[in-house]
């Protein structure tokens, strides 16, 4: 197991079946046991009921066949402050945007690595006006440009990115000519507080 940040040393993970599919998941060291499989917004939520005062948050960021897991430490400030990135395919064409939206629609529902919403605006008296933009967790960068990699997606004819972006995009009063939320692949959907709690001594959550 190799680490990518200055904390303490976590105890040694349970054994992971098939560790490729907990890349992007988090571990989380309850200070009394150590829990791997959760995802972002479940850290969230049980950052927030302050039952854990020594509680840590690791995100798996790689993890290979051979079990081999290298984690970065997580800040609980990162998850309050629920930062989200985005995606912007620019397009000074409004039939070339909407098929860029609908394609990526089409490709990311029930496949995409996170929660995301999808929305197609035009911002007049810009040089490119149309826009879809995908808009995600933060935390979730490395899987979403991977996923995208992966299908080989060649929407826009100008791509941007960034958390300042985003808030520039909506200070523009886009007009939203259409919208829809991308629903995650199954397992990525965050469970209720009630289970979280109730299962939390579990080394493995997924």
């Amino acid at each position: 197991m190799n680490h990518a940040d200055h904390e303490p040393p976590l105890g040694r993970l349970p054994r992971l079946t098939n560790p490729e599919r907990y890349q992007g998941r988090y571990v989380i060291d309850f200070g009394d046991g150590i829990s791997v499989g959760y995802v972002a917004a479940e850290v969230a939520a049980l950052f927030d009921t302050n039952q854990f005062p020594r509680m840590r948050a690791f995100r798996i960021y790689r993890a290979l066949p051979d079990g081999t897991v290298s984690l970065v430490s997580v800040s609980k400030e990162r998850f309050r402050s629920q930062a989200q990135e985005a995606l912007f395919f620019l397009r000074d064409d409004e039939p070339l945007a909407r098929d860029d939206f609908d394609t990526l629609r089409d490709l990311a529902e029930g496949k995409f690595p996170c929660p995301a919403r999808l929305e197609l605006a035009e911002i007049a008296g810009r040089d490119w006006p149309f826009l879809t933009v995908l808009i995600y967790p933060a935390d979730h960068t490395e899987d979403v440009s991977r996923f995208l990699l992966s299908l080989n997606y060649q929407g826009g004819e100008m791509v941007e990115i960034g958390t300042g972006q985003l808030a520039s995009f909506r200070q523009g009063n886009p007009r939203i000519l259409e919208a829809v939320e991308i629903t995650p692949v199954p397992g990525e959907a965050a469970r209720p507080l009630e289970e979280l709690l109730a299962t939390r001594q579990y080394a493995l959550q997924r």
